[in-house]
């Protein structure tokens, strides 16, 4: 990436530089269309200049990513061939999203005889092709956006952008090292107003937005308006970990407000990631959620026009998120269905198999209560009293889990206390 960047730098200098064997290919070849689906799986093709703070994440820290068994639903290597080949390959992994449409539409059947049921567990798996050319993240997260939605009690369009933010920063921040933290800001000028969204290595994820219950019209095509509920402004995606003098930060324009094409335009933009992003939720008649998932693909930097090509046939007929999710696929079939003939098998082989449960969090009381205490404490000795007398208690609300929390005047006495020592 750092050489492609020179080359280009040069380039517009008029220094004549040689380029890298790739950035030679003509036009026609660099960049399949930026469909819904967000694929940018050519994009480094079409890079001209990097479009990303000074503080772009450049030198992210990445995890390697452990071996485990194949699922039952894939094909596996034989075991010698497996081990020969993990013992070959130190894979490394820098995360990314591609912008998915959210495909989702109100008003379906009309009796909507199909939902994900309430028992369903959700996942998120992890995989490289037997290759070492694709990395693949799959999510499974219906129960996460419907505790979403209960929490914040969303509209629909809400729920949709809302929804897909969390399954984006989960695919995101989900088996990365330990204690790194993932924070996506949608600072859109919408009515939805700003959507913040957090999440973690162990695939904690959680969200707000400064109007969940925002409606707006259907579009001609009947589906959720999410883009113009966000509308034009700033992504901003933040990693951190309590080891790295400060945090990486890049900045990128919204491109479409959907939410997973902007992920991959930050990918390409930012980190100069190549990859395709889906990201759906779809919401019932009655404003439910009847399912929700998605899938990241990122190729690495070995792959082949091959591989590439395969790929992208893959991804087109796997169709549109919703079109997925109205499938019932699970995240092993998805991950199937995208790795399909890439290296030489109709089933997919792999190097390795990696699971996490995406969760709503952390949002403990526990957890909430001792940090709201020291909130609380901050606003001074003289401001707390005068509340005090006022309400009788101080009452804090997390803008994330919508957790409400009263605290009285003797545990407030005692964190006072605490803050002035």
């Amino acid at each position: 990436a750092e050489e492609r960047v020179r080359a280009r730098r040069d380039r517009r200098r008029g220094l004549g530089r040689a380029l890298p064997k790739r950035e030679s290919l003509t036009a026609a070849a660099m960049l399949v269309s930026v469909s819904r689906s967000g694929v940018l799986l050519r994009g480094w093709c079409r890079r001209t200049a990097a479009v990303a703070t000074s503080a772009g994440p450049r030198r992210l820290r990445a995890a390697s990513l452990s071996r485990r068994s194949s699922p039952p639903a894939l094909k596996s290597r034989s075991a010698g061939r497996a081990q020969a080949a993990a013992g070959r390959h130190s894979v490394r992994c820098m995360c990314s999203g591609g912008e998915g449409q959210e495909d989702a539409a109100r008003g379906g059947d009309a009796g909507e005889p199909w939902r994900i049921p309430e028992g369903r567990k959700d996942t998120i798996i992890r995989t490289l092709s037997v290759n070492n050319e694709v990395t693949c993240l799959v999510i499974e997260a219906t129960q996460l956006v419907r505790d979403m939605q209960r929490r914040h009690k969303s509209s629909p369009t809400a729920t949709a952008a809302m929804g897909r933010a969390l399954c984006g920063a989960a695919l995101l921040g989900c088996f990365r090292g330990e204690d790194e933290m993932l924070q996506m800001n949608f600072l859109g000028d919408g009515p939805m107003g700003a959507i913040r969204v957090t999440g973690d290595c162990k695939g904690q994820v959680r969200v707000m937005c400064g109007n969940p219950q925002v409606e707006l019209p259907l579009r001609p095509d009947g589906k959720l308006d999410v883009g113009s509920a966000v509308g034009q402004g700033t992504l901003q995606v933040v990693r951190s970990h309590p080891v790295w003098k400060e945090p990486f930060t890049g900045n990128v324009p919204i491109a479409t407000g959907e939410i997973a094409e902007d992920i991959a335009h930050y990918l390409l933009d930012s980190e100069q990631m190549s990859s395709a992003v889906a990201l759906g939720v779809l919401v019932g008649q009655q404003g439910d959620v009847l399912a929700a998932g998605g899938y990241f693909v990122q190729v690495l930097p070995n792959v082949s026009e091959e591989t590439l090509t395969m790929l992208e046939r893959n991804i087109e007929q796997l169709g549109a998120p919703t079109q997925i999710l109205q499938k019932g696929l699970t995240a092993s079939d998805i991950t199937e269905g995208l790795l399909k003939g890439i290296g030489g098998d109709d089933v997919p082989v792999l190097s390795f198999y990696q699971e996490a449960e995406p969760t709503y969090g952390p949002c403990g009381r526990a957890h909430l209560r001792e940090r709201m205490l020291r909130a609380v404490a901050l606003l001074g000795r003289e401001e707390v009293e005068d509340i005090v007398k006022e309400q009788g208690h101080v009452e804090v609300t997390c803008e994330f889990c919508r957790e409400c929390i009263q605290f009285y005047e003797e545990e407030l006495e005692a964190a006072l206390i605490a803050a002035d020592k």
